[in-house]
């Protein structure tokens, strides 16, 4: 996460910007396989960059976003991974048509519940089953995606799609961790973050 954060500041040079307070709301559907699933974030800008690009009349905007937000699969008869994801995002959007490149990197905290009745013996060697056995996890993560921000383009619409595709290691995974890979599609809108008090 710091080296990414680093090179937006070295990219973004003297022109920084601290944002107004943009927010948006980000919800989506998440494929894991084909296992599906959702995702919902909040999603805010830490700082804006925006610069000429080089033979254009397009401005290339850069901004470092950070997310907070919570995603989930049902992979039936193996596990029911839910999770509160914290995520830093470098984007580039376009000023002409509003298209928009994204690297992330994240890391997430849940619970995956097993997918059917867990058994063990108690202390006293009786047997006890629960429906929503399962263990803690954590599931560090890198992504990648395009999207639009059709604010950029006429008529204007407060949106932005996107598609993504991401890695997440989810560690404990049986005896060891595993790499899971996950491809999410959705919108972003802007929402009015409530204001602190003086």
């Amino acid at each position: 996460m710091i080296p990414l954060l680093l090179s937006t500041l070295a990219l973004a040079g003297p022109s920084v910007e601290a944002p107004a307070k943009n927010a948006s709301l980000e919800t989506g559907g998440v494929l894991q396989a084909i296992r599906p699933g959702v995702h919902v974030a909040v999603d805010s800008d830490l700082l804006v960059s925006p610069r000429d690009r080089l033979f254009t009349d397009e401005e290339l905007i850069r901004t470092l976003s950070g997310s907070v937000g919570v995603m989930g699969w049902w992979h039936p008869r193996n596990q029911t991974p839910l999770f509160v994801q914290g995520e830093l995002s470098l984007r580039r959007t376009g000023t002409w048509l509003g298209f928009q490149k994204e690297l992330s990197v994240g890391l997430g905290l849940g619970y995956a519940i097993n997918g059917g009745w867990t058994y063990r013996y108690s202390d006293s060697g009786e047997l006890w089953g629960t429906p929503v056995g399962g263990r803690p996890f954590i599931a560090p993560s890198v992504g990648i995606g395009l999207g639009q921000d059709l604010s950029q383009v006429k008529p204007k619409v407060q949106v932005t799609w996107y598609t993504r595709a991401r890695m997440h290691y989810q560690w404990p995974y049986n005896v060891a961790g595993a790499p899971v890979f996950t491809a999410e599609a959705g919108i972003r809108r802007p929402i009015q973050l409530p204001r602190s008090r003086k």
